[in-house]
């Protein structure tokens, strides 16, 4: 989003309503305890867009965005990197500064593409945390993630991540996220760069 929040983050420094889009790339590394093996390699490619309903990060504090997005399935299904299949995604986004510090919280809903043979719930997510703003162009930000469980009996990801982000101009934004998984059901480690494009 404009503001920071997850690994999404960055300074609002535009005004009025506007869109966005990006990508981001990730590689992901996943350990099974079971067997003690390792594997890693390419994570999801994700394209998102977002639409800022409001702005006011420099008078009231609030910024509100609309998000959208597609996560396609790049990671390899048979290292247990993701599910090979395409998920989609709407949510909100609510940030409130006070003045360089700011708090943030999420709440979407996604759509679970299925491969062969597998039933998926779709899942309600969300995040919560906050950071702080150095300039107009740059902050950096910590924030816990959440999901609720695709299969049922299996336990939900939770994640926490470090996350940086800096204005290159004004139509483009680079941001970079690490982060550990805090139950079964998510990476143990991974990290990811996102390139945000503004029109």
């Amino acid at each position: 989003s404009n503001s920071g929040s997850g690994s999404n983050s960055g300074s609002g420094s535009n005004s009025g309503s506007t869109a966005r889009a990006k990508s981001t790339a990730s590689t992901d590394t996943t350990t099974k305890n079971r067997n003690r093996t390792t594997e890693s390699g390419l994570g999801d490619i994700v394209a998102a867009v977002t639409y800022n309903l409001l702005n006011q990060q420099y008078t009231s504090g609030w910024i509100v965005d609309l998000k959208g997005r597609i996560k396609f399935g790049t990671a390899n299904e048979l290292k247990g990197l993701g599910s090979g299949k395409t998920d989609y995604a709407v949510g909100v986004n609510v940030d409130k500064y006070f003045g360089a510090p700011y708090v943030s919280a999420g709440l979407g809903y996604k759509i679970l593409g299925e491969p062969s043979g597998v039933k998926y719930d779709n899942v309600t997510y969300g995040s919560l945390g906050g950071g702080y703003t150095f300039s107009k162009n740059t902050s950096m930000g910590v924030s816990y993630d959440w999901a609720t469980a695709a299969i049922k009996g299996v336990s939900r990801p939770q994640e926490i991540s470090v996350y940086a982000s800096h204005r290159i101009n004004d139509n483009l934004k680079l941001s970079g996220v690490i982060y550990t998984g805090l139950s079964d059901a998510s990476s143990d480690f991974g990290a990811g760069i996102t390139t945000h494009y503004y029109f």
